[in-house]
């Protein structure tokens, strides 16, 4: 077992208007999960704005950077170093206001939404995968954020209204992110079996927080592929224990002459936050 603890960088706060380019046990027993994404719970649940313009707002998900395309066959953890946080608006009506319009006010700076079309995004659950504004109105608006500051008045605005951030949300923004990882990945796996990679991920940090991380693999029958994507909240001193079961057979059978020879026969690249980690497995 493989450990490795991380502090992801605050990095330099803004100073002026701007776009990012683009799921409770505590101490020594650790939460099990299997190779799935959490939805975030959302914080409010689904609070209506009483304005001129009514709009429902909640969390969708707040976390250090964004799985995102890095190449044709992979994915990364992008601008790992700032904070994602998507939000979902459902305006009641047809007076929407455009993405443009919408603005997050944090740290005395006023941060416009992402335009999707400038990120990549890799997003594994359905209908919430359309961002607002695209495909019809409902959808997340995605800010990209310094990583901690001054939440106490964080909102979010459009003409005609706004949203005060809830306070447990707004303690998250202010807190950042501070993860200890532990990494369990066979040297070694039975032909025909699947191997069980996981990691067991401690939030450090003195909030609720969102772990996010990027898995791919390479070999043994295909150059490279992605694979999952560890991503579950855990509040602060919690630990938990992802897994997953790899199906690497399902495409292929491999060659008796590579089986046992000393070789690695495929290799498990884990992005998260701030370090990118590698592990080799052979087939016996």
């Amino acid at each position: 077992m493989h450990r490795r603890r991380f502090l992801a960088a605050t990095g330099a706060l803004a100073t002026t208007a701007a776009a990012g380019c683009l799921t409770e046990n505590t101490g020594s027993s650790p939460t099990e999960t299997t190779g799935t994404t959490d939805r975030e719970t959302p914080d409010p649940p689904k609070t209506e704005t009483t304005t001129s313009t009514p709009l429902s707002v909640s969390l969708d998900r707040y976390q250090p950077g964004v799985v995102a395309m890095t190449s044709p066959d992979s994915i990364g953890v992008r601008d790992g170093d700032r904070a994602a946080l998507f939000l979902d608006i459902a305006p009641d009506g047809d007076d929407a206001p455009a993405r443009d319009e919408f603005a997050l006010r944090f740290d005395g700076t006023d941060y416009a939404p992402v335009d999707p079309d400038d990120v990549r995004l890799w997003r594994e659950y359905g209908d919430r995968a359309i961002a607002y504004g695209v495909d019809g109105r409902d959808g997340w608006l995605l800010f990209d954020i310094p990583q901690s500051g001054d939440a106490a008045n964080a909102r979010l605005s459009w003409p005609g209204g706004e949203w005060p951030l809830p306070q447990s949300l707004r303690e998250r923004l202010a807190a950042g992110f501070d993860f200890s990882v532990e990494y369990d990945f066979p040297e070694t796996v039975e032909r025909g079996e699947r191997p069980t990679v996981g990691l067991t991920v401690t939030n450090d940090a003195d909030a609720p927080a969102r772990f996010l991380g990027a898995l791919n693999r390479a070999g043994p029958f295909v150059a490279h592929a992605p694979i999952e994507t560890p991503s579950f909240v855990l509040d602060s001193g919690e630990t938990r224990t992802w897994t997953y079961e790899d199906e690497y057979y399902m495409s292929g059978d491999l060659d008796e002459s590579k089986v046992g020879d000393g070789t690695p026969d495929m290799t498990y690249y884990v992005e998260a936050v701030d370090e990118r980690r590698e592990f080799q497995v052979r087939v016996v």
